[in-house]
């Protein structure tokens, strides 16, 4: 019998905040059974928009304050892990792009476990700017749960953030899980502005802070003054420019690539805001430029 798969994801004023959550859920759409949209807050805009698409289903519980914490998010989460009916539920967030060449990759290697494997796990591939990513490996944001399994089994499978990241997990017994070398395209902050990235970032670490009793930065984010976070954020993204490497447009999965190819000075996948990378990396960025304009 042919696997029916749901993919889900939560979103918060994602209009107001920037994300491309209508590219993402459209890159997924394409492929799934059904896509599981919960929102946080109401948001006229991007509810009409994400309605509209098929195989959505959309669930407004407006229930996301002003002053979040990771329980929150771990509500939301599995609200929209519990309402996908599929065999199969793959995680995304609403600024994780599938490229409609990986959906078959993965799809395959899915049926040829879903007999014996709980959760898949994918890399990301991180946009750093328009034309630098960053290869994730062994990380757990983007992740397939083997609902029917659990089903077969006669147990559940919640999302837990007791390790301080929204994972799923088995409410009770052993499970079993496989890395795939699949991956999802993840646009974190690729077409914010410095204003959506500030309130985006101090929203986080008020969050995490209220969660587990300490800031993810020194000092904390809601203390440093706007003029000073442009370089807090460069400092943040140093060390993954050490790892990353350049891309052509044609990198970007289609349903996003003239948004990628419009990029303003403001947003921060243009140039971010003028970081400094390593000139290897400038030098083998411009030898991409002219590969892919000949």
């Amino acid at each position: 019998m042919a696997l029916r798969f749901s993919a889900y994801t939560i979103v918060t004023e994602p209009e107001l905040m920037g994300f491309p959550y209508l590219e993402a859920v459209q890159s997924f759409a394409r492929f799934m059974d059904e896509v599981v949209v919960v929102a946080g807050r109401c948001e006229a805009s991007s509810e009409a928009s994400l309605r509209a698409l098929p195989n959505v289903k959309y669930i407004n519980t407006d229930a996301w304050p002003e002053d979040w914490d990771y329980d929150v998010m771990r509500y939301h989460f599995n609200l929209a892990l519990q309402e996908c009916t599929g065999d199969v539920a793959i995680k995304f967030d609403a600024d994780h792009v599938l490229s409609g060449s990986t959906f078959p990759h993965l799809a395959e290697s899915v049926e040829d476990e879903i007999g014996q494997t709980h959760f898949w796990y994918l890399r990301q591939a991180n946009v750093l700017r328009h034309d630098f990513v960053y290869m994730k490996e062994g990380g757990s944001a983007s992740y397939v749960v083997n609902k029917r399994l659990f089903r077969k089994q006669g147990r559940s499978v919640i999302v837990s953030n007791a390790s301080g990241s929204n994972v799923p997990v088995a409410e009770s017994g052993e499970t079993t899980s496989t890395r795939l070398p699949h991956f999802f395209v993840n646009y974190d902050n690729t077409f914010m502005t410095k204003e959506q990235i500030i309130k985006r970032w101090r929203a986080w670490d008020c969050a995490f802070i209220r969660t587990i009793g300490k800031s993810m930065f020194t000092p904390p984010l809601d203390g440093v003054p706007d003029d000073e976070m442009v370089g807090v954020m460069h400092r943040y993204m140093k060390g993954r420019f050490r790892h990353a490497r350049p891309i052509r447009l044609h990198f970007h999965p289609a349903v996003i690539r003239d948004r990628i190819a419009s990029l303003s000075p403001e947003q921060w996948g243009y140039s971010c805001f003028d970081i400094s990378i390593p000139l290897r990396l400038r030098c083998w960025a411009v030898i991409c430029r002219l590969w892919q304009s000949s």
